[in-house]
């Protein structure tokens, strides 16, 4: 992620996109390979049939930035600037980290597997809508990062509060569109699972993203 933070840099977000959702396609293209051929492979193995084309992107990405621009001539300044910039930045990462997988830790004591299950597909259905916000805003993130230099205050403070306006009423829209359908979305993901998640839950859950947002 932080390899593509580049390209968002560079006004080419959609390019950052674009590797993301190539790396997690060949991941799914290796398991759904090993699924189809009845390979019997353990969970650590499949897991890195699925996240080794993620790493393996973005490092590619980076060493080639670095051929890119070995020839340009730095100071220790230049590093310091950038880790006094990016410090604040990288601290918020770490905790938001460990804060958004508390949840896990805690369910994994009390709930059961099919509950875990029901859970865990709930969230990643959520963390979907969720991501196609965040990536539209991340594209955004320069020009907010420009206006902010500039000390184009207004401007600023409208853009963010027209993106968490509009943040807000589609994480919504996306809660009663899962909701109302819910049963032939889960039956597609997990068809085994009795999937009993009420009108409560999706409503916390929603809250729960749209302060987020």
């Amino acid at each position: 992620a932080i390899a593509y933070k580049i390209l968002f840099a560079e006004l080419v977000g959609w390019k950052a996109n674009l590797l993301n959702a190539l790396s997690y396609m060949i991941g799914m293209l290796g398991l759904l390979y090993i699924y189809y051929r009845g390979i019997s492979v353990d969970i650590k193995l499949s897991l890195i049939v699925l996240y080794l084309p993620v790493g393996m992107i973005s490092l590619c990405y980076i060493v080639y930035r670095y051929i890119k621009l070995y020839h340009v001539k730095t100071t220790k300044s230049h590093y310091i600037a950038i880790l006094r910039r990016s410090s604040g930045f990288f601290l918020f990462t770490l905790l938001s980290i460990v804060v958004l997988q508390t949840d896990y830790m805690v369910i994994s004591q009390r709930l059961t597997p099919a509950d875990i299950v029901q859970y865990t597909v709930t969230m990643k259905i959520f963390g979907l809508v969720f991501f196609i916000y965040t990536a539209i805003l991340q594209a955004l993130w320069p020009i907010c990062a420009e206006l902010r230099v500039k000390q184009q205050w207004k401007k600023l403070n409208k853009m963010i509060g027209v993106n968490i306006l509009l943040g807000s009423l589609y994480v919504v829209g996306c809660t009663i569109f899962f909701y109302l359908f819910k049963e032939q979305i889960f039956s597609v993901i997990a068809k085994d699972i009795n999937y009993q998640v009420s009108i409560l839950s999706f409503m916390l859950i929603g809250i729960y993203f749209c302060i987020r947002v």
